[in-house]
């Protein structure tokens, strides 16, 4: 995750959707409840964007924050190397931010996260566990209180492990996932604005694709 998209280049795929939405800064602010003062600075260049603030955002101008991000690495052309299909855009505003904030890289490497999903996986095959993401995860889901593809894959995982036609291979896969979320320790603190659920954003992403890829069941 060494490569990195500017506010700059983020800025400058924002405004070329605003305009081809045929819409003004101010109607983005009013349909996003970001101040526009603030939608501004992003578009300028002149303000890190946080994942709350693209999430919100790119809900507005109909494409997803992969999309989106996806968008942003292609205009970039030279100015940035083009992606390796191992290494997304949404890989590369992680490294964004954990950049700003100083943290390793290494936190969010894939091998790092399957690990984390290995550990949780033994948990998530015992009843103690089970009866953790059945007690705890709405509760968790408030806490969040967010919206985006990241709330929206939660939820589909959700009502994946809860579906009787899943195998219990994949629900034990996806409740692996879910306790990591739960859980009030991660690799990265929820608390930590805007960073804090990038690690969980990133299991959900990856359980997500290994249950789509092994059952073609769509998240």
């Amino acid at each position: 995750m060494g490569r990195k998209l500017t506010n700059k280049q983020i800025g400058a795929t924002l405004k070329k959707l605003l305009e081809k939405q045929g819409l003004t800064m101010k109607q983005l602010s009013e349909r996003s409840h970001i101040d526009i003062a603030t939608i501004s600075r992003i578009i300028n260049g002149k303000r890190v964007a946080s994942i709350q603030h693209l999430e919100a955002l790119t809900a507005c101008l109909d494409v997803s924050l992969v999309e989106f991000l996806d968008l942003t690495n292609e205009q970039s052309g030279g100015e940035t190397e083009q992606l390796s299909p191992t290494n997304d855009a949404l890989s590369v505003m992680m490294a964004s931010f954990l950049q700003n904030e100083q943290i390793d890289s290494q936190v969010l490497s894939e091998k790092r996260l399957v690990k984390e999903l290995e550990m949780y996986k033994l948990y998530a095959e015992t009843e103690e566990g089970q009866d953790v993401v059945h007690q705890q995860f709405e509760r968790k889901l408030r806490s969040i209180d967010g919206q985006g593809s990241f709330m929206t894959k939660l939820k589909q995982l959700y009502t994946a492990y809860q579906s009787k036609t899943m195998s219990k291979e994949h629900r034990i896969y996806i409740a692996a996932a879910l306790l990591y979320v739960i859980a009030p320790i991660d690799l990265i603190p929820d608390m930590l604005v805007p960073i804090g659920y990038l690690d969980d954003a990133l299991i959900i992403q990856h359980v997500a694709k290994h249950i789509q890829r092994n059952t073609n069941q769509l998240l």
